[in-house]
């Protein structure tokens, strides 16, 4: 056999692993696909349907959903060295395959629809471009990031210690939002304080210590975050920290995309079980209802509302209403278009995509996904250094924000920005270059 032919060989061999790789990736999201459609039949829908849970179901959606998720099976990013590739997934697992589910037991707006799909499309496109190699030539020493430690250590306790301590009423999920009723809502200093100590600190002080092997502090990192967990009662701050564990685990295995689909539908069918035998609403009540289709719904809604509303052009944040437009309600929109669809009095958060919608229209989602394309892009090439399933941890909690925020609210109020430079600090640390030459070596061998 002659060199060429073994190249070929080689090559066939390979091109048969990746189609096989992503048969079995299109089939474990077709059984993820269908548990959650079945959840939502038979136990969200019956026991939500005052709040518009409601199912109305149209056959001819439902083939254009199951083929909007064979075309971001196709589209869907494959490298494993890249942590845009687990981002994406995240996206697809909690946004994009819950909304053409309810897309279709609902009878909702193909529109809409297909423009999300266009948006995944854009975003994909990104994370499928060469990533270039942005860098410092100057590496960051780690006594810079035990200072940080310090910081953020000192800031998480004064926080606890502001509201009171630790409240073990937050032991009980059902407790929550009593919990939050008895507390005036924090100043503007401490609220930015509390979301950028649960969502960026966190996440890149546990990398760190991760990296530097120090149990100690590591541990550390999360019994703050359960600490601000039991003193605010916010259940995204506990949450935050089961998925990052989770992903620290998962991604260091073989077959990590599958094992991240095999938890979620693990996670669904436990929540459905628990619920079902009467042992916890919990799981039930935080899976597949709050995060997966509420903001599903909620994302309909706001096209619905604002197809027949003028839109805000960003004059629902600080930064719009001095720039662009005034604002025209009295109270921020999620309150006014749960009102317009169901006096509930809660406020109707929704996702980056509607709330693009919101503020221009299809033009708006378009941005955004433009925008979120190009930031997965950007990470990629500046967390180069970086252990890819540290960078997912780190990033995991606000890609779930952005199916429950404006993009604005994610980058500013939400953290993204200091826990992207954080990042992007930690990949010149002398320590992680060290880390990344010695697996260099290790893989030379």
């Amino acid at each position: 056999m002659t060199g060429g032919d073994g190249n070929r060989l080689s090559l066939k061999s390979r091109a048969g692993k990746v189609s096989k790789q992503r048969v079995i990736f299109f089939l474990s999201i077709c059984v993820y696909k269908l548990i959650i459609e079945f959840v939502y039949l038979n136990r969200i829908s019956p026991l939500f349907s005052y709040s518009l849970l409601t199912t109305n179901i149209d056959l001819s959606k439902m083939i254009y959903s199951w083929a909007i998720c064979t075309l971001i099976c196709i589209v869907h990013p494959t490298d494993p060295n890249r942590p845009s590739t687990y981002l994406f997934l995240l996206m697809t697992l909690i946004m994009w395959i819950p909304l053409s589910s309810y897309y279709w037991m609902n009878n909702q707006n193909s529109a809409y629809m297909s423009c999300e799909l266009l948006c995944v499309l854009v975003i994909a496109l990104w994370c499928r471009a060469n990533r270039k190699r942005f860098f410092m030539e100057k590496s960051v020493s780690h006594s810079v990031f035990d200072f940080l430690f310090v910081i953020y250590v000192l800031i998480t306790i004064y926080l606890i210690a502001k509201r009171g301590g630790i409240d073990s009423r937050a032991l009980d999920f059902k407790n929550v939002y009593q919990i939050r009723s008895e507390y005036d809502n924090l100043g503007s200093i401490d609220g930015y304080l509390v979301n950028w100590s649960a969502k960026a600190f966190f996440p890149v002080m546990s990398s760190y210590m991760f990296i530097r092997k120090k149990k100690i502090p590591l541990v550390m990192t999360f019994l703050l975050q359960i600490g601000l967990y039991s003193a605010y009662a916010y259940k995204a701050f506990l949450a935050s920290a089961v998925l990052l564990l989770l992903l620290f685990i998962l991604i260091q295995k073989k077959n990590n995309i599958k094992r991240i689909v095999s938890a979620f539908n693990i996670g669904n069918i436990a929540a459905y079980v628990l619920d079902i035998l009467g042992i916890t609403e919990a799981l039930r009540a935080f899976l597949p209802y709050r995060t997966l289709f509420i903001p599903a719904k909620n994302q309909f809604h706001y096209y619905e509302y604002f197809s027949s509303h003028a839109f805000l052009q960003l004059s629902g944040s600080t930064f719009g209403r001095l720039l662009f437009s005034e604002y025209q309600y009295d109270r921020p929109i999620g309150y006014i278009v749960e009102a317009y669809f169901i006096n509930s009095g809660s406020n109707g958060n929704t996702g980056v995509f509607s709330y693009g919608f919101a503020d221009f229209g299809f033009a708006g989602m378009l941005a955004v996904a433009l925008i979120v394309g190009f930031l997965f892009w950007f990470i990629d090439s500046t967390t180069y250094n970086m252990p890819v399933f540290l960078t997912v941890g780190a990033l995991s909690y606000w890609v779930v924000t952005m199916n429950d925020n404006s993009l604005l609210i994610t980058l500013v109020t939400g953290g993204f920005l200091i826990l992207l430079i954080m990042l992007m600090l930690l990949n010149t640390c002398d320590l992680v270059q060290d880390n990344e030459k010695n697996n260099a070596y290790e893989r030379s061998k």
